[in-house]
């Protein structure tokens, strides 16, 4: 009955803000944050091998100027490869990791986190899902686990200074999976 008469109101306003919010950091936020960790993989694997060139160049003889030469211009390649990977990932960072953007997700998170556990309230042999637990958008969860563990990478100083927030999104994750 109580839950007839909840679906017989229109939703509110803040409603329709929180759920536009949480699609929007779904599209945008966290597909950059995975094209973010490509380009970080990127940056780890031509350092890598730039190493591996390096010791490549070391070890060739003096006589050798045509090895020599070649293993330049591949260095050099890779140089400029890398150089614009790390021109990427500095231009995601400073939108992704501002430390204000990153508390607000989190507290954002963290307020839905803590809707989730109020929903699923103290009953703990009641298996039914509550029906605005039903509402919440699928992506909400592996979202928040998503960028908890980006910026948890990327920005650990970041991350501890929300630990509060945190703390909040852990619990509903620990909720959900006892």
């Amino acid at each position: 009955e109580v839950a007839a008469a909840a679906a017989a109101r229109p939703a509110k306003f803040a409603t329709e803000i929180l759920f536009m919010t949480l699609y929007a950091l779904h599209i945008g936020t966290q597909r950059v944050a995975q094209q973010c960790d490509r380009v970080a993989k990127v940056v780890r694997d031509d350092t890598a091998r730039r190493a591996v060139l390096d010791e490549q160049r070391s070890a060739l003889s003096a006589h050798d100027d045509f090895g020599a030469r070649n293993l330049d211009r591949a260095i050099a390649a890779l140089d400029q490869q890398l150089d614009k990977a790390r021109c990427h990932s500095l231009c995601f960072g400073v939108q992704l990791l501002d430390p204000v953007a990153v508390g607000d997700t989190l507290r954002l998170y963290a307020a839905v986190a803590r809707w989730l556990v109020a929903l699923l309230g103290d009953d703990e042999d009641d298996s039914r899902p509550r029906m605005a637990y039903a509402a919440l958008p699928e992506y909400v969860l592996s979202d928040t686990a998503a960028y908890v563990r980006f910026v948890g990478e990327h920005a650990p100083r970041v991350l501890a200074t929300h630990a509060a927030h945190v703390a909040d999104v852990v619990a509903v994750w620990a909720r959900l999976l006892v």
